[in-house]
């Protein structure tokens, strides 16, 4: 029951009831960002105070983990703060790996934290089913 939405500079996918106009609280936005030419880690702090600052309601919760995405080494970060759309505190998850060409490939899940558990599971088997092109 989830459908692409149209989007510029990345790939975005709700579930109906998801996400209204440009804006989601459930569902994932997949993508790639220039990079800086530093490592995976600076390359994706640098991405996500990017992020913090177009979403100065989020707030950094704890360090980046690592995880493999595609079989690239990667970090996740999580990102959490009351959502001046719903209201509710949303949970955004961002997994960042690095692709040859230097740029970093990101996928973004938001759920609101309520709902989180539920969506655990979706999000896992969609980033475990990433394939990237050499």
């Amino acid at each position: 029951n989830w459908k692409e939405i149209p989007s510029q500079g990345s790939i975005r996918f709700a579930p109906e009831g998801g996400y209204s106009n440009n804006d989601l609280w459930h569902g994932v936005m997949l993508g790639a960002a220039k990079g800086t030419g530093a490592n995976l880690a600076d390359t994706t702090s640098q991405y996500i105070s990017e992020m913090l600052k177009d979403n100065s309601y989020l707030k950094q919760a704890g360090q980046a983990q690592r995880v493999t995405v595609a079989g690239l080494q990667g970090l996740a970060t999580r990102l959490s703060g009351p959502s001046p759309t719903t209201g509710k505190v949303e949970i955004v998850t961002i997994i960042t790996a690095s692709l040859q060409s230097g740029d970093l490939f990101y996928v973004a899940a938001i759920v609101p934290e309520a709902d989180a558990a539920k969506y655990n599971t979706a999000f896992r088997n969609l980033v475990n089913s990433i394939k990237l092109s050499k």
